[in-house]
């Protein structure tokens, strides 16, 4: 019988785990590998497809979960959870993030995507491992949750308790608890969906049909509350046009752009407030976290690092359009020369004009890319990897 560990499955998948970056520790593997497992005992997780037990789960820890530990800072929760009360019966992962994690930024989407499709059976919970000092505090954190949209329950772990507990040295790290309270295995990088969807789908059907996993929702998951509407919400960005003395400001947080004066006096929107890809007059245009902006030699055009959409915008300034300069709306582990509308890319962060080119802070993939603009300014035709 074939058996292997999490670990192992994200090493075979080599375009799929990237991480951020890691750390030296002492309980860390000698090989660089991470290993979810208190007592150093390799996790291990089989393939078989023999008929299953209450005793012989396809997917199981055999070591238990080191307990989170009281008196940290929670959010997104009305009081802090427990791996053996509150979590019992409930597939765990455990994201271990940091706010300025590129990495950890992409993988938001795919958790959101797992609690999506499997509701009843699977809790995410973030813990926050602070890269720097500054971000460690419970305002820091907090406002990384409301800024990253992040809806599950977060735990500040500001004295890496639970970091070395669990021997996580690099970001993000997520480690799979099963629904008896077992350490599964671990992942450190991105791309979780493609690996862990399977395995959270087959841990649903086994341990359910068992009866050990508790469908009802959890009771201190905290209510949504109504924030103060406000008029930007994390703006990213501002660029200034000189010709017509206005400020384009990303208000990153509201996927849109705010047109003012140099006054601040607002004088339009660009963008519907909801985030989306979707290209057509300013007011049904939409945006996903827009970041740096720049503007085409004539002025007519504004260039738009569009981040969460992975894709560069165009909007004529004209015509009142919003469209797609480059990018496909999903992201890539590579990036490849090509025609910039099929050429996938990763979380653009700023943009800047010289010439008919236009350079990307192509913060996804730690590069910088260069695109060819078309004559017209409007278009593109090619996209390369500067640096």
């Amino acid at each position: 019988m074939m058996r292997k560990t999490l670990v192992s499955i994200a090493m075979c998948i080599s375009t799929v785990g990237v991480a951020c970056g890691a750390v030296t520790s002492d309980m860390s593997q000698e090989d660089g590998s991470v290993e979810a497992n208190p007592s150093g005992a390799s996790q291990q997780i089989s393939t078989s497809t023999t008929p299953i037990t209450e005793r012989d789960f396809t997917y199981k820890g055999e070591i238990a979960a080191p307990e989170i530990p009281n008196g940290l800072q929670w959010f997104n929760v009305e009081r802090p959870l427990s791996l053996l009360s509150d979590l019992r019966g409930k597939i765990v992962i455990l994201d271990f993030w940091t706010q300025g994690c590129i990495n950890c930024l992409h993988v938001i989407p795919d958790l959101h995507r797992l609690e999506n499709e499997y509701p009843n059976s699977l809790v995410v919970i973030g813990v926050h491992w602070a890269k720097f000092d500054h971000e460690r505090s419970h305002g820091a954190v907090e406002q990384a949750v409301r800024r990253l949209e992040v809806q599950h329950p977060v735990v500040n772990d500001d004295f890496e308790y639970l970091r070395r507990a669990y021997r996580v040295r690099a970001w993000p790290t997520l480690v799979l608890i099963d629904p008896l309270g077992r350490v599964v295995g671990s992942h450190a990088g991105e791309g979780i969906y493609p690996l862990f969807q399977p395995v959270i789908d087959r841990m649903s059907r086994e341990y359910g049909t068992a009866g050990l996993i508790d469908v009802r929702p959890l009771e201190a998951i905290a209510a949504e509350e109504e924030s103060t509407p406000t008029v930007l919400s994390f703006p990213g960005k501002v660029l200034a046009d000189e010709q017509r003395q206005q400020l384009f400001i990303a208000d990153s947080g509201h996927h849109r752009i705010i047109v003012t004066d140099l006054e601040g006096k607002i004088l339009d929107t660009i963008g519907g407030g909801a985030a989306g890809l979707v290209n057509g007059s300013w007011d049904n245009a939409q945006f996903n976290q827009p970041q740096g902006m720049t503007l085409s030699s004539s002025g007519r055009y504004l260039y738009v690092a569009d981040r969460a959409n992975h894709a560069i915008r165009v909007v004529d300034l004209f015509q009142r359009t919003v469209d797609t300069l480059a990018g496909t709306g999903e992201s890539t582990h590579r990036v490849t020369p090509g025609v910039p509308l099929s050429t996938p890319l990763a979380s653009p962060w700023d943009v800047e004009r010289v010439g008919d080119q236009i350079f990307v802070a192509g913060a996804g993939r730690h590069q910088l890319w260069v695109i060819e603009l078309s004559s017209n300014g409007r278009t593109a035709t090619w996209i390369d990897i500067f640096a």
